[in-house]
């Protein structure tokens, strides 16, 4: 995984360093009005900010690695259900809005916090 990052870096920082550009960097020059200087020194700022994402990722995986024994396993299938269910209120929340607004409209806070807490508790 750190290789991979590591490549990556390599490309994308090689790529805007060189005449001999990647071809992501190649695409967007002409749009945004990138010459030869403008590929070297603009996105020196998104190379360092690159660099530093990059070391605090390694210094994390070794941070991981070294306090494994203390770590609880990772729950992977309630978090992917948590995001589907999240996803769904925001891909279909907003044609369910002609019957749901009506009824929290007319609710008062204490109700409505109360059948908030409900609804959690019915849902574990």
């Amino acid at each position: 995984m750190t290789i991979l990052a590591t490549l990556v870096l390599n490309i994308s920082i090689g790529g805007t360093l060189t005449p001999y550009a990647a071809p992501p960097v190649l695409m967007v020059t002409e749009k945004w009005g990138w010459d030869m200087s403008a590929t070297q020194v603009s996105p020196l700022w998104v190379q360092l900010v690159s660099l530093i994402f990059v070391g605090l990722f390694i210094v994390f995986l070794v941070f991981v690695k070294f306090t494994e024994s203390r770590q609880d396993k990772l729950k992977i299938n309630e978090s992917g259900l948590v995001g589907f269910f999240l996803a769904g209120l925001v891909v279909l929340g907003g044609l369910q809005s002609w019957w749901l607004e009506p009824i929290i409209s007319r609710l008062s806070s204490s109700l409505l916090y109360v059948s908030a807490v409900a609804l959690t508790f019915w849902f574990l």
